[in-house]
């Protein structure tokens, strides 16, 4: 092997490698630079995914009602009536974070619902809401 075929290999090695390294650079460094200046960007991700686990759906969700986010707020509402006794159970809590009429009406609506575990849990959560909407419901 000549020479100059030794130093086009190594040319073409060290390309691959740089290639490599950027990419591995990349996908380590962009995930964490965005919405940097937001610390629940992660749980508001997991609330706008679809086929979120259970678990990522719960976790958002209690997060960001210990904000009383808006949004954390509504994507609880919308997944009120979700199939998963999970679902349902993970709104029921953070539901109990907010006092307002919509969110008492659908604690509510848990409180009755068919599960006992999803009751139980809204029935705690309607006891932790802040201020007295919720009083005449229990």
């Amino acid at each position: 092997m000549t020479v100059r075929n030794k130093r086009v290999r190594f040319g073409i090695t060290a390309i691959i490698v740089a290639a490599a390294i950027g990419a591995a650079l990349y996908h380590w460094w962009v995930p964490r630079s965005v919405d940097k200046g937001d610390p629940y960007w992660k749980e508001r991700t997991d609330l706008r995914r679809r086929g979120a686990s259970p678990y990522d759906v719960f976790r958002a969700l209690v997060r960001l009602a210990h904000i009383r986010d808006p949004e954390a707020r509504q994507a609880a509402l919308d997944r009120a009536t979700d199939p998963s006794k999970e679902i349902r159970s993970s709104v029921a809590e953070a539901l109990g974070y907010y006092d307002d009429a919509v969110s008492m009406e659908s604690l509510t609506k848990l409180a009755n619902d068919s599960d006992p575990e999803v009751s139980l849990k809204a029935i705690r959560s309607l006891g932790n809401v802040p201020g007295p909407s919720h009083l005449k419901v229990l």
